[in-house]
């Protein structure tokens, strides 16, 4: 059973507890949310609750819930009863229930994967404060973008250029890149950004710190798209092509594209 704007993906029971990935994918849900709240209840005994008290602007969150490897090996073969509520309040008045989930879960005797590998990069905030609040709008050198499906990966390379590659098995082949750096600017440090202004750079030095533009993706466009500050992301699918968009994430039923950077081995 599941009511409400906010959805419940991929839930497991496995050792040693519970995963589950929340979808906040929906236009009655604000964005951002001014907090969040969130109880588990497992088999109406092992209770965990959340509270986030910043703003929230991820549209899909992972969740890992153990509940101890004493605890969880006893009930492996039976059906667990999981219950996963969420809320948010404004300053002042009562809170808005969200998400209501009851669902029995096999318990299963093997330990959970939760896949937290991005396909997706949203806008960074308007003022970014520390490292941690630009993180998800941002590949560091080595970090990638893998499509839904495992089918391609967009990786930040210690060069300076942002690649797609196919990834079939062990045989993962090139497909397109950025313009290799002239020189070596960022001295080995490079990230790749999409920033709040609606466009997506990769730069030498370290994300608090830019030190030269080596590429954007208006400027490689020749300007041929508009710029939608705090309204957009850059996103890679199961065909290779990745592109930006309008819209919240991958899951915004309102997304609209904006400007292909590669289009796939097959167009």
């Amino acid at each position: 059973m599941l009511t409400g704007p906010a959805k419940v993906k991929k839930p497991q029971a496995a050792d040693p507890g519970i995963s589950f990935i929340l979808d906040l994918y929906d236009n009655e849900i604000p964005d951002p949310l001014p907090n969040l709240r969130v109880e588990i209840l497992v088999a109406d005994t092992y209770k965990s609750i959340v509270n986030i008290e910043n703003q929230v602007q991820d549209r899909e969150m992972v969740f890992s819930v153990p509940f101890g490897d004493t605890a969880y090996a006893s009930q492996i073969g039976n059906p667990l009863l999981v219950s996963i509520k969420a809320y948010y309040n404004f300053e002042g008045q009562p809170p808005v229930n969200i998400l209501n989930f009851l669902e029995n879960l096999p318990a299963q005797g093997s330990s959970y994967q939760v896949v937290t590998t991005r396909n997706y990069l949203p806008h960074a905030p308007e003022a970014s404060t520390s490292v941690d609040s630009l993180y998800p709008s941002t590949l560091l050198v080595g970090e990638y973008l893998r499509s839904p499906a495992n089918r391609y990966i967009c990786l930040m390379e210690p060069n300076g250029q942002l690649s797609v590659y196919s990834a079939n098995g062990d045989n993962i082949q090139p497909l397109w890149q950025t313009p290799e750096p002239e020189g070596n600017p960022g001295r080995g440090n490079y990230f790749a950004t999409m920033q709040y202004d609606g466009n997506f750079c990769i730069y030498g030095g370290a994300p608090m710190a830019p030190t030269y533009n080596v590429w954007n993706s208006y400027q490689a466009s020749g300007g041929g798209y508009t710029m939608h500050p705090d309204d957009e992301f850059l996103s890679l699918d199961d065909q290779g092509e990745l592109a930006l968009y309008t819209g919240k994430g991958p899951g915004d039923p309102d997304k609209a594209l904006l400007y292909i950077l590669y289009s796939g081995p097959d167009q």
